[in-house]
């Protein structure tokens, strides 16, 4: 198949059936199935989901780069936006979303750029927020965003090596760097908090051992790092509030979850030991209810466990997709919202948990 062919299959519009099915567990489940395919004609999940602060609207990303956009409401697509930058899916890397605290932008890490969108019509900016220098080695030229909640300032990469954050006006434009530059590692996960502390999962290879990292924004000074567990977390969540007066930050280990204390990096709980064994037992995407504080991990084998705040108790398990690929949960946090992959297709499906 040519490349424009590819392409073009690549951006078809999301065709979708809306469907309710009875789950083990007696709830139900609305699904969406999107129908959205790699170049090479293989099926897949999203790389990212994202709701939008006020709640109405769920966004995905995915590995040929495109965007969609839906009403949680009437669960009909609102726009497709056809790949921004990535045209091939890259291993290891994921397209990230990230909603600005008043929902008036949409920030989309397509390698190597993090891209402004209009999150009404999906129309992007003509430049960038950022864009990663180049490399020789595709992995390290992926871009990473994060929204932060203090300025509604934006963390992304300018670099292999450096993190950087950006403010931009009210129109988008006209972004400029605050604050001093960081230097970091290669990760694919990061959160900051209120108080302005960015943590980030770094691996530097055989050099240093991988794990957490935490800084000052303000000025860039390293607060701590944790590299006592071996794996550093494909995913980041932060605790909605202080549990026994710490906050808390979740990450997405190999075969585990494991709870940090924000303010020292020390382990606050831990849901079991690594499985490395079991790749299917991998928790790839984990999310946090902004209103209960529960936890949510989804394992590589399509698997989803829910635990009290502080991974106290196990809530629930249950089987999701065939195969696991993000999550996320809605602002009322009564709803959980998985992708992945089934049969011939990638889907998205909401489960009632509240």
């Amino acid at each position: 198949m040519n490349a424009s062919l590819r392409s073009i299959r690549s951006a078809v519009a999301a065709v979708i059936a809306v469907l309710l099915v009875a789950h083990p567990s007696g709830a139900k489940t609305t699904t969406f199935t999107l129908k959205a395919q790699w170049s090479n004609g293989s099926a897949t999940g999203s790389d990212d989901l994202a709701v939008s602060p006020d709640g109405r609207s769920l966004v995905a990303s995915h590995p040929t780069g495109g965007v969609r956009s839906w009403n949680l409401s009437t669960r009909k697509l609102r726009w497709s936006q056809t790949p921004l930058a990535l045209t091939e899916p890259l291993g290891g890397v994921r397209n990230r979303l990230a909603f600005a605290p008043d929902g008036r932008w949409l920030y989309v890490a397509d390698q190597p750029s993090v891209q402004l969108l209009n999150p009404t019509t999906g129309v992007a900016n003509p430049e960038p927020l950022c864009r990663v220098t180049p490399t020789t080695a595709g992995f390290f030229n992926s871009a990473l965003v994060v929204a932060s909640p203090v300025l509604g300032d934006v963390v992304c990469r300018s670099s292999y090596l450096e993190l950087v954050v950006k403010r931009h006006g009210p129109d988008g434009c006209c972004a400029e760097q605050v604050g001093p530059t960081i230097e970091f590692a290669l990760a694919q996960a990061a959160v900051v908090t209120n108080g302005g502390v960015l943590i980030a999962a770094e691996f530097r290879g055989a050099e240093t051992p991988p794990g957490l990292k935490a800084w000052n924004l303000a000025d860039g000074k390293e607060l701590w790092r944790t590299y006592t567990l071996g794996v550093y977390p494909r995913e980041l969540a932060l605790a909605p509030k202080p549990i026994d007066g710490k906050l808390l930050v979740y990450g997405a280990y190999s075969g585990r979850v494991v709870a940090t204390d924000t303010t020292s990096g020390g382990e606050f709980a831990t849901s079991g030991s690594d499985l490395p064994q079991k790749p299917s037992a991998t928790a790839i995407a984990i999310a946090v209810s902004p209103t209960t504080g529960r936890v949510a991990a989804l394992n590589l084998n399509g698997s989803v466990t829910i635990w009290e705040p502080g991974l106290s108790r196990v809530v629930k398990t249950f089987q999701a997709h065939e195969v696991g690929s993000s999550m996320s949960f809605s602002v009322d946090g009564t709803t959980l919202i998985t992708s992945g992959t089934d049969g011939a297709a990638g889907t998205i499906k909401l489960w009632k948990v509240g």
